[in-house]
């Protein structure tokens, strides 16, 4: 017993944390420590305009998406997920579809009898006309993704991902407007760079 509390005391006084934590910084997990302090008066601008990885927002548009157009853009863009727009000129929310999703409907579409003509279009629409060369995509939406506003505290932003596990956040401007997407590794590294501030 002794023995297995002066090498909890020599663990802490030379590493200062334990070996799950040192595990976690060893694999590089989207791991934000609860129990940790942030405090900065940065605001999502800050994040978005640090971000380590800066590519071009990739949206798709609710309706006007071919299943050549949805293939290529999964073929270029590798995220885990892509929001999902009103239009390119208006791009108000609609939602947030998963790559995998994505990728399942497509399988299934050429892996079955079913004539999958690569001019067929793809919609996010709740109610579409029932036509052939259609592909309803809704159900595969989250209607009710993470979104925040360009002016939300940092702080609040770590807690989303906290207490909320949310792993992408939809930024917004003040017309509602899709501008900008974080996610938890971008954080993350934000948290970092300041931490070594």
């Amino acid at each position: 017993m002794c023995a297995a509390l002066i090498s909890k005391l020599v663990g802490d006084a030379l590493v200062g944390e334990g070996i799950y934590d040192a595990h976690i910084k060893l694999n590089n997990y989207p791991y934000l420590d609860i129990k940790a302090e942030f405090i900065d008066q940065t605001t999502a601008t800050d994040l978005i305009e640090n971000k380590q990885d800066k590519n071009e927002l990739i949206m798709l548009p609710r309706d006007g998406l071919t299943l050549s157009d949805l293939i290529a853009i999964l073929h270029t863009h590798k995220y885990n997920g892509y929001p999902v727009i009103a239009s390119i000129e208006e791009a108000s929310i609609i939602g947030f579809v998963l790559r995998r999703d994505l990728e399942s409907i497509i399988q299934q579409r050429t892996l079955s009898n079913v004539e999958s003509n690569m001019n067929t279009y793809i919609s996010f629409s709740r109610t579409v006309q029932q036509q052939s060369n259609l592909i309803h995509l809704y159900r595969l939406l989250n209607r009710s993704p993470t979104t925040i506003t360009l002016d939300t505290p940092t702080t609040t932003i770590i807690d989303l991902c906290r207490k909320l596990g949310a792993q992408t956040i939809l930024i917004t401007n003040e017309k509602g407007h899709l501008v900008g997407l974080l996610t938890k590794k971008d954080i993350i590294a934000y948290v970092k760079q300041k931490k070594l501030k």
